[in-house]
């Protein structure tokens, strides 16, 4: 999967499925954190978690032979760390 920071919601969607769901998912999540309006926060809030489910339901298609759920489990919480990382330095 390609690295996906910044990049328009129609480049990542030309790549694969699961990466225009992550890039609409960081989209999301600034919109969510600049919104003023709580009614619009809300909404855009939901939807955050419909493309957070969307995002499980792909990558759980795409686990490889051998990998288990704990495996995928440790790969994601690392994932997570990274994009900590990224976000504060």
């Amino acid at each position: 999967m390609a690295s996906l920071n910044n990049q328009s919601l129609e480049f990542a969607s030309a790549s694969s499925r699961l990466d225009g769901l992550l890039e609409l998912r960081r989209q999301l999540a600034v919109a969510i954190d600049t919104c003023e309006n709580a009614r619009d926060k809300a909404t855009l809030s939901a939807r955050f978690l419909d493309v957070v489910s969307a995002i499980a339901d792909e990558e759980s298609k795409v686990v490889p032979a051998g990998v288990t759920g704990l495996d995928q489990l440790k790969a994601r919480r690392e994932q997570r760390m990274k994009e900590r990382g990224k976000q504060s330095g």
